[in-house]
This record gives structure tokens, C-alpha cells and sequence, in this order.
């Protein structure tokens, strides 16, 4: 597929092989190509994904940091420090996901663009 079919059918990015992680805009690809025509790109899929964390995730999270902590060492879990927690940890959750729905990622497909 070349570029423009790509931007025709609704894609907006690309990435480069070997740069993943760093998006090109289709159009800029377009009008630059010496910029970007040495290397292999890859399109992006259209829809964009977010990271997402949950309330669990979050309390496994901090039971996990305090039981590793080896000046506190037990043979018991620290479980008990997240009790009574439950809304506030889901409120960090919600805020969390909030916050991480300003930065969307775009996974690459396995088409490769052409000029």
C-alpha cells in the first residue's frame, strides 16, 4: 500500500522499523520523503489503544512493594495495609486511567508503506 491509499482509507500514522515508539504522521511522510524514504515504515492501526490500570492491579501493586522491602522483611504479607482502602484505591484507579487517556498508542500493522 502506498502512502496516499493509506491516508485515503483513514490511516494517520506510521512508524519506522527499528524506531517503533515513534509515530510519523502519513501526511508528513507524504510531503517529505527524503525524510523518511530511507527507511521501511510500517502503517499504524487506526484506532489508538490506552493503557489502563485497574483498582486490584494498583493494591497488588503496593502489597508487592511492601512485602519485598528487605529492612521489613516478614514471613507475613503486608495485605493488611491496604484494608479499609478500597475507595480510595479505586478513585487512584479511575484518576489514573483519566490521566492515561490523554496519551494514546498506536500499535503498528503488518503492512509496510510505499512511495
Amino acid at each position: 500500500m502506498n502512502i496516499q491509499q493509506a491516508i485515503e482509507e483513514g490511516y494517520e500514522y506510521c512508524m519506522a522499523v527499528g524506531n517503533e515508539g515513534i509515530l510519523i504522521h502519513l501526511t508528513d511522510a507524504l510531503l517529505e520523503p527524503g525524510e523518511y524514504a530511507n527507511n521501511q515504515l510500517l502503517l499504524c492501526e487506526k484506532e489508538p489503544r490506552f493503557h489502563s490500570i485497574d483498582a486490584e492491579d494498583i493494591e497488588n501493586l503496593l502489597v508487592e512493594h511492601l512485602d519485598n522491602q528487605e529492612e521489613f522483611y516478614s514471613d507475613e504479607s503486608f495485605a493488611e495495609a491496604t484494608k479499609g482502602c478500597d475507595d480510595l484505591i479505586k478513585q487512584l484507579a479511575e484518576k489514573m486511567n483519566e490521566n492515561l487517556g490523554n496519551r494514546p498508542f498506536y500499535f503498528t500493522t503488518k503492512i509496510y508503506l510505499k512511495y
